[in-house]
C-alpha cells in the first residue's frame, strides 16, 4: 500500500518540478515577480520593455522566455529566425551553452 503512494507522489513532484522549466513556467515565475514589486519598480520594469529596441520583449512574459527562444542549441527557440535573434547570435555564437542571457535592452 505504501509503496504506490511513495511512487505515485515521486511522480507528481518530478512533474510538478519540471513545469518550472518550460515557457509556461518562465512566464509564470515573471508575473509572480511582477506582482511583488511595489509600484514604482513595477512601473519602471513596464517601461524599459516599453521601449525595448527588440520587439520580442515588449512585456514580462515574452521577456521572460526570450532568451531560450533565440538562442541556438540542440533545439532552437521558435524565435531564433528573427532579426533580433540572428543579430544576437552572430556576436554572441557561444550562447547555446548559457543559462541565461543578461542582454542590454537597447541591443549594445
Amino acid at each position: 500500500m505504501k509503496k504506490p503512494f511513495i511512487s505515485t507522489c515521486c511522480l507528481l513532484l518530478s512533474i510538478a518540478s519540471r513545469l518550472s522549466f518550460g515557457e509556461e513556467g518562465h512566464q509564470a515565475i515573471a508575473d509572480a515577480a511582477i506582482l511583488r514589486l511595489n509600484p514604482k519598480a513595477s512601473s519602471a520594469v513596464q517601461k524599459i520593455l516599453s521601449q525595448a529596441s527588440v520587439p520580442e520583449i515588449s512585456n514580462i512574459k515574452t521577456a521572460a522566455t526570450w532568451p531560450d527562444d533565440i538562442r541556438l542549441s540542440a533545439h532552437p527557440g521558435k524565435l531564433v529566425n528573427t532579426a533580433g535573434a540572428k543579430s544576437f547570435n552572430t556576436r554572441f555564437g557561444g550562447n547555446r551553452v548559457w543559462h541565461f542571457v543578461d542582454y542590454p535592452l537597447d541591443g549594445d
